[in-house]
């Protein structure tokens, strides 16, 4: 039997994968998308609220002063059965002041029955139902940049089925974007069967670089808005975070400005968001988080206003693939798109034109930007490759007026290659 290694790289999706490609206006691009106004320069935080009266004297060294600088905020709300209008009449009224100051806000509505949204028996759906509704019916949405359903919800057990109706009920009634946040550190949009969602929130602290960021391209690929939650904690009073943790939570932040994201900080001492700061010299590990948190303010508000990420942002690099016999003596790797696992193992260009849907890869260009996306998948395996074959099946919508390229080597250096221009399933062996 003949040991060689052999290195095969391939171009674009193998084996009866389902491409779609389609060249868009703008616009169209635009409606493709959940609609959001959120970017990098939207700096928030978690569970409270930083707004107050703008008329307000400002003390140094208050919370007030720590949050001055905030534009957006994924403040806790908690509904419970009985929603007095004492309650209703408060919430509409800070939604109504975040408007007025510019603020974007996007609670989290925590309408489960305690813990059930992770453990023990589900209540009825009209439990949870009648809590949204009652929120949501007395509230002036127009101030409010969308809602989370909850927080950190498991993707089994039922739950993904309470967050998939009560997303459609709400869209069905309210205009308001319905956005969703998986529990982590490993669920991603698949998780859960693909539930709709208007946008996303992820809270992966202290991951590792490579990991995390590509957990962020599979959340983007949806093409829906993402919010990225950093660590920003003194919860154990008697601890610091290591130089290690620091580096992770850094690149957190170096991601969010690489593909243009919103961050809110889960921003805590001890168990409080309502703690005060020092704006002089650090001299405690909470005086150097609160300047990190600055320092990251004032990084992205001097972007220009028309950022739109790095170029960077476009690219990844994907895992060596090793393979075997798999099928009747085959050496056979298929990906039918059913979750992202693209973005484990393809090597990819043009990343922020690619759309993932669960069913079929999409790619999407416009009038001002052509398509111009790749994805590149390299093999090794113990076994001689003699004849590979590679398999795409492609679906241009009506208006695409490029070309799709399917290209094999066995050395990364000589290719052979395929092309078409209209609807059909393109097979390349190499010749």
């Amino acid at each position: 039997m003949n040991h060689r290694k052999r290195f095969v790289s391939l171009t674009l999706i193998i084996f009866s994968a389902v491409l779609m490609l389609s060249l868009l206006t703008a616009a169209e691009i635009e409606s493709s998308k959940a609609p959001s106004t959120l970017n990098v320069q939207h700096v928030g935080e978690y569970a409270a609220f930083p707004w107050g009266a703008a008329d307000r004297v400002i003390e140094p060294g208050s919370r007030d002063d720590r949050v001055r600088d905030l534009n957006f905020a994924v403040t806790s709300i908690n509904l419970n059965q009985e929603l007095s209008p004492t309650f209703l009449t408060i919430w509409n009224g800070r939604a109504r002041l975040a408007k007025e100051q510019g603020g974007a806000f996007l609670p989290r509505v925590y309408f489960w029955d305690g813990n059930d949204r992770f453990q023990g028996p589900l209540q009825d759906i009209e439990v949870y139902w009648e809590r949204l509704d009652t929120f949501l019916g007395a509230m002036d949405l127009k101030n409010f940049t969308g809602i989370i359903l909850a927080e950190e919800n498991i993707h089994y057990l039922g739950r993904p089925e309470i967050l998939t109706e009560l997303y459609h009920r709400i869209k069905k009634k309210y205009d308001i974007q319905v956005w969703q946040w998986w529990s982590p550190m490993s669920s991603v949009p698949s998780s859960g069967g693909w539930i709709p969602a208007d946008g996303w929130v992820i809270d992966l602290y202290f991951l590792s670089p490579h990991t995390f960021r590509r957990m962020v391209q599979k959340y983007l690929i949806t093409g829906k808005p993402l919010v990225i939650m950093p660590w920003a904690a003194q919860m154990d009073l008697n601890k610091e975070m290591t130089e290690g943790e620091w580096s992770a939570n850094q690149f957190q932040l170096d991601t969010a400005v690489e593909f243009n994201l919103p961050v809110a900080f889960f921003w805590i001492y001890g168990t409080s968001a309502g703690f005060g700061c020092n704006r002089g010299e650090p001299q405690t590990e909470i005086d150097r988080v609160n300047h990190w948190v600055w320092d990251y303010i004032k990084r992205v508000r001097e972007l220009p206003a028309d950022f739109a990420g790095l170029e960077s942002a476009d690219y990844s690099q994907g895992d060596l693939q090793e393979i075997g016999p798999t099928y009747d003596d085959r050496m056979v790797y298929y990906d039918g798109f059913s979750d992202e696992k693209c973005i484990d193992d393809a090597t990819i260009s043009g990343f922020r034109q690619l759309i993932l849907d669960g069913k079929q890869l999409g790619v999407r260009g416009s009038d001002d930007h052509s398509i111009d996306s790749s994805l590149e998948y390299h093999f090794k395996g113990q076994l001689n490759a003699t004849t590979p074959l590679a398999r795409v099946q492609v679906e241009p919508l009506p208006g695409f007026k490029g070309t799709v390229e399917l290209s094999i080597s066995r050395d990364h250096e000589t290719w052979s290659s395929a092309s078409l221009d209209s609807k059909q399933k393109l097979n390349h062996s190499w010749s």
